[in-house]
């Protein structure tokens, strides 16, 4: 049966300077994970190739001068990297958005890309999947140092700044800037200023106070560890005279310093110094008497594996010691979070806690709300609050609450995810001061990830926050997980892309679209019916100009559904089809909304004159719609609840 095909017209899609992408903070700056993707790794319809391209570039010499990119931003930060394997899972698949066993938050990969990109990265956002990925694109050549070839690190560190939430610059000075002028060696002044509103200055450990302790006479006590269960199942870090020093190289010219007394009859101790896992500080380890004598040291080459251990065979049963710890060289890698423990237990005490044991686990009994506490003042782009904690059984909820500050409504956002990968789906509900539900709307509702946003919170009020395991999928109901907190002056909003009705007498709609280079792409379809009681749904179809269905996004009537993919550069056939289960009922009306927006922003190649800044930006290289239906697709195309 034929029918007449009516035309789907799609508005511009966000803009790339939103706040949706931009300056958008990781909620756990501190414990940020970066892998690189193994060849194979699927990306959108093909295969990453990362190793193969840099081949002529020796794979210790391009990884360090990928680290050396991140790392540059992070030493000017309150930002943590460490390096994790990468199982190969492909990118944009369903997950935490921090955390996930199963790769970095941070993935490096490569693919074919446009032929005016380099590399294409995406920050970090509420949506899950594709955060934090970011390709290389094999069709250039890349070298270190430049030359003939684009430079890695210069190329990386733009793509860094954007994984970390920073948008393209208009300055020719920034790292940022949008087109490649060459070899970069640093941050502009402009850089360091982004990124510290988004994660603030890089703040000294709780150690130094106000004299620092960076000599022997304002050294850090340290207690000494004779054996593990002094920790008593914590990381020991906490209290005036600690176990472990949770301690921070936060300058290249800081030095922090640290004292032991040996107990009566121990004659020997170990000094143990773990960056694995916390940050991707190289250091130097210096063991020195009370008479000032250096009685041993270790020095760090590899940022990836930094780990020091010095052990004191002779030492003075009731004396004092010295530890100093500092930089080993003169580059960003001499900045840095580190653990360190000193006693007969030492190697073991500075692993990180309960790598997978439940992390303040209380049991699953009803308990009284934690107060996580008031909404910080000011403008700091930072999370206002994160915590971790599991959830122990079926029944387990825990409860936090917190308070917002006076003056003008604001968006409240809540995180949730799990931190094991596969342990927990959390189900997350907000309640005001009379335990009554607060309307929410969901941005992301994924096994193992939950969050949402509340709009206008009111000023000057306490809200609950009810965090539970949810009772699908089967399986993944106890584990820890991570919660966060952001207060916004405005709330995430997708910018409409599309809206209209489908019938039974036209069951479907198209346009054309035209994308002008390789980008990720953000969607979200909402479908309400004119009659409930008749199941019913709608599809978004994407094809390519071969007439290959390269992307599809179901939604039940009364249900949104949201999904990413990256459309290389081409025209695409956009189509919305609707329909029952099996046709045999008339399909009510239906009403569709399409929202979107771009995820990516690649770093260009450019001649422009970098002398003098533009006097206005380039335009965004955002899709460009059309209206008219010039590239009819094989309709009609009826049946959405068809298999994937």
């Amino acid at each position: 049966m034929s029918h007449p095909r009516a035309c789907l017209t799609l508005q511009q899609l966000e803009d790339r300077t939103t706040p949706v992408l931009w300056n958008n903070p990781w909620p756990d700056a501190g414990h940020l994970t970066l892998s690189f993707a193994p060849d194979g790794t699927t990306v959108g319809g093909s295969s990453s190739t990362l190793f193969d391209e840099l081949v002529p570039l020796s794979q210790p010499d391009w990884q360090w001068e990928v680290l050396r990119a991140f790392q540059t931003w992070a030493a000017a930060a309150n930002i943590n990297l460490s390096v994790v394997p990468d199982s190969g899972t492909p990118f944009g698949d369903p997950g935490p958005v921090q955390g996930s066993p199963l790769h970095g938050d941070i993935r490096i990969g490569a693919t074919d890309l446009s032929a005016g990109e380099l590399a294409i990265s995406n920050p970090f956002d509420l949506f899950s999947g594709w955060t934090g990925s970011v390709l290389l694109n094999t069709s250039q050549t890349f070298a270190l140092g430049g030359g003939e070839a684009y430079d890695l690190y210069t190329v990386f560190l733009q793509e860094a700044g954007h994984v970390f939430g920073i948008g393209n610059s208009h300055k020719p000075q920034s790292v940022m800037y949008e087109l490649y002028q060459g070899p970069r060696d640093s941050l502009h002044p402009s850089d360091v200023a982004d990124i510290q509103t988004l994660y603030g200055a890089r703040t000294p450990d709780r150690f130094e106070g106000t004299a620092g302790n960076d000599a022997f006479a304002t050294a850090t006590r340290l207690r000494f560890i004779s054996r593990l269960a002094q920790l008593a199942g914590t990381d020991g870090t906490v209290g005036r005279i600690p176990l472990v020093a949770a301690g921070d190289v936060t300058t290249l010219v800081d030095q922090d310093v640290y004292s032991i007394r040996v107990p009566l009859g121990v004659r020997g101790f170990d000094v143990s110094l773990r960056t694995t896992g916390v940050s991707l500080l190289t250091a130097k380890l210096t063991v020195v008497d009370a008479r000032g004598q250096v009685v041993g040291s270790a020095v760090a080459t590899d940022p990836t594996n930094g780990d020091l251990f010095v052990t004191i065979e002779d030492a003075r049963p009731g004396g004092l010691y010295f530890i100093r710890v500092e930089g080993a060289d003169d580059d960003v890698f001499g900045i840095g979070a580190y653990r360190l423990a000193v006693g007969l237990a030492a190697a073991s005490a500075v692993d990180p806690p309960n790598p997978t044991g439940l992390i303040h686990d209380d049991g699953s009994m009803p308990r009284p709300a934690l107060f996580l506490g008031t909404q910080r003042p000011g403008s700091d782009l930072r999370w206002d609050f994160t915590y971790r904690a599991s959830i122990s059984s079926p029944r387990d909820k825990d409860a936090y609450t917190v308070h917002t500050q006076a003056g003008s409504p604001e968006t409240m956002v809540v995180a949730v995810w799990d931190l094991n990968g596969t342990r927990l789906n959390p189900a997350v509900s907000v309640f005001d001061k009379n335990r009554r539900p607060v309307p929410v709307e969901v941005l992301a509702d994924d096994p193992g990830m939950f969050t949402l946003q509340v709009r206008e919170v009111r000023p000057d009020t306490t809200y609950m926050i009810k965090i539970a395991a949810d009772s699908a999928p089967t399986g993944m109901s106890r584990g820890n997980y991570f919660l966060g907190v952001d207060f916004r002056d405005s709330p995430v909003t997708l910018r409409p892309l599309a809206k209209g009705k489908l019938t039974t007498a036209e069951p479907d709609v198209s346009a054309v679209f035209t994308v002008r280079q390789d980008q990720l792409f953000h969607f979200a379809l909402q479908v309400e019916s004119a009659n409930p009681e008749i199941e019913s749904a709608a599809r978004l179809i994407v094809r390519d100009e071969t007439g290959n269905e390269v992307y599809t996004l179901f939604a039940a009537a009364g249900s949104s559904a949201i999904g990413d993919v990256l459309l290389a550069a081409g025209k695409y056939t956009f189509i919305v089809t609707g329909g029952t289960p099996d046709g045999s009922l008339e399909m009510p009306r239906l009403t569709y909304r399409l929202h979107g927006l771009v995820r990516t922003d690649p770093i260009g190649i450019g001649t422009e004159d970098p002398s003098s800044e533009p006097a206005q930006p380039r335009p965004q290289a955002a899709p460009t719609p059309t209206t008219t239906n010039t590239n009819p697709y094989d309709g009609p195309y009826t049946n959405p609840y068809r298999p994937s």
